[in-house]
């Protein structure tokens, strides 16, 4: 009978000690790793992970207020929800507001799946396909929409989600792939979205490893937020909501934070015109962005007006634009380095599975 060893616990910490530090592909999620996006209905959590995915095949040094490391990655998206011809019309959209770099980028780098893949993964054959795919594509990133086409059974039933986790873990963990599947939440959206929100059983809570929400404000001033709601490598942010809109390009702007529990408190106004929408303020931080992404760290206010205010597509007036500015630096989206010189203000880097 062969002796069974026993693993000393100190052993193994030197055996990870001499592995490599985690790298972090965008706020929490590390590479080689498997987490969620979850929404209610129409939350706009497919075009999120479009928007990423678009963001990190071309290179963009950030994405949704938190910084990218700027190098054009493969990746796959695998569309088993959305009828092709939907995803394609609203993905041609997202390509408009790229440059011809970007879209040379995108072209090499960005795969998906055609109108003839299978829309359900019902048995282990469909998994094998899956993997098979996967593999074909030699992306290093793996969006998934959804989880839910890939249950054979009801999702809220413990035995049908550990038969899920095992199959994933079977197929395509071996893989070394990110993955990032899309997933839809429970009904309810009284409170704050919190790990009771994401439908299905405990195994498939325990089982992944970030899960990241999306929700309509149930109140009168309405909106939309993004939120932490579990993450086993970095600590969870469980107040912060980070506010969004979609524009007519289909892309997701992040327009600041709040406290996701105050949103659901119609007595608290959110801010004095009560608008998240703030037209002004958008164009300043996206021309900021732009500069960014171009590689310039810090916008002056000269550039700034000469393109806003003074410019042939004029949008606002001097004191439109100061005021808007002003504002943008009292919520923290612009620091003042100098006079008359701006940096944005993304979220800091995580590096070794702490926030800088």
């Amino acid at each position: 009978m062969k002796k069974i060893k026993v693993k000393k616990l100190i052993d193994l910490i030197n055996e990870v000690e001499k592995e490599p530090q985690p790298k972090f592909i965008w706020k929490g999620i590390p590479e080689n790793s498997a987490g969620l996006i979850v929404g209610h209905p129409k939350a706009g959590k497919t075009t999120l992970a479009e928007n990423l995915a678009i963001s990190l095949s071309i290179g963009r040094k950030s994405f949704f207020g938190s910084v990218l490391d700027g190098i054009p990655k493969k990746v796959l998206f695998v569309g088993l929800e959305e009828p092709y011809k939907l995803r394609a019309r609203r993905n041609k959209l997202q390509l408009s507001s790229l440059n011809e770099k970007e879209i040379e980028h995108f072209s090499n780098n960005f795969d998906t799946t055609g109108k003839d893949f299978i829309e359900f993964i019902n048995d282990e054959n469909d998994w094998k396909v899956l993997r098979d795919y996967i593999k074909a594509s030699e992306a290093k990133i793996v969006f998934i929409d959804s989880l839910t086409s890939m249950f054979e059974g009801k999702i809220e039933d413990s035995n049908t989600g550990r038969k899920f986790t095992q199959l994933f873990s079977k197929y395509l963990k071996p893989l070394n792939k990110t993955y990032i599947l899309i997933h839809h939440t429970t009904k309810s959206n009284e409170k704050p979205m919190e790990p009771s929100n994401v439908a299905g059983s405990r195994v498939i809570l325990q089982y992944f490893e970030y899960i990241y929400g999306m929700s309509e404000v149930p109140s009168e001033e309405g909106g939309y937020y993004f939120c932490d709601i579990q993450n086993k490598h970095v600590e969870k942010d469980s107040t912060s909501a980070m506010m969004y809109r979609c524009n007519s390009a289909r892309w997701m702007e992040y327009l600041g934070k709040e406290n996701k529990y105050i949103l659901y408190n119609d007595k608290v106004k959110r801010n004095v015109d009560g608008r998240y929408d703030d037209t002004n303020e958008n164009l300043i931080y996206d021309f900021a962005l732009k500069q960014y992404n171009q590689g310039n760290t810090y916008t002056s206010t000269s550039t700034m007006i000469a393109e806003l205010v003074n410019g042939d597509n004029k949008v606002m007036s001097h004191d439109t634009f100061h005021k808007a500015k002003n504002k943008l630096i009292k919520k923290g989206r612009l620091e003042k380095k100098a006079r008359g010189e701006f940096k944005i203000v993304l979220k800091p880097e995580i590096e070794n599975g702490e926030r800088k």
